[in-house]
């Protein structure tokens, strides 16, 4: 078991590249279907069951997307299996860690409903984490030079994102 495990600590500890991980539709569903479990148990923080779930798949279909738009514009559609595979993968592990954070955030610790400054402050260094994880899968995929730059890709990708799930999904997550 570790050894599918591992690759994708490396992967977010910024070891090594999309390209170390095998071209596996296997692989891509496990990671796939843990993912659809950590994001939904996120996103039960913030949201009835239902739309936990709808949000979690539309975040996957958003990625998607944007991986295989991100792969044709640069010339690198061949990689999409992998790219995929690994920005999901890293998305599921930093769930993993992020997930007592998102509800102590989420709820709130205090009787006031305030967020604790350290769960605050730990939820944004583990975004942080995140970009630079994302940044350096879409640097080897995209075949960037430099790691800032796929962390500003990482950035508008989030951005992004997080609009075009809002828009699809609409008032639904906010009920």
């Amino acid at each position: 078991m570790y050894a599918i495990i591992r690759p994708f600590l490396q992967l977010t500890l910024l070891q090594i590249g999309p390209q170390d991980l095998p071209a596996s539709r296997t692989l891509l569903f496990m990671v796939a279907a843990l993912y659809g479990v950590v994001g939904t148990l996120v996103g039960l923080s913030f949201y009835p069951p239902g739309n936990a779930v709808m949000q979690t798949l539309a975040e996957l279909a958003v990625l998607g997307v944007a991986v295989h738009l991100a792969l044709h514009i640069r010339g690198h559609p061949e990689r999409f299996l992998q790219t995929y595979t690994g920005l999901v993968g890293v998305s599921a592990v930093l769930g993993i860690v992020v997930l007592p954070l998102v509800h102590t955030v989420a709820r709130g610790a205090s009787p006031s409903g305030e967020t604790p400054a350290l769960a605050g402050l730990a939820y944004l260094l583990v975004l942080g984490w995140l970009l630079a994880a994302y940044g350096n899968v879409l640097r080897h995929a995209l075949s960037l030079h430099r790691l800032s730059f796929g962390v500003v890709l990482a950035m508008i990708y989030l951005v992004l994102s997080t609009a075009i799930v809002e828009l699809v999904l609409g008032a639904g997550l906010l009920s």
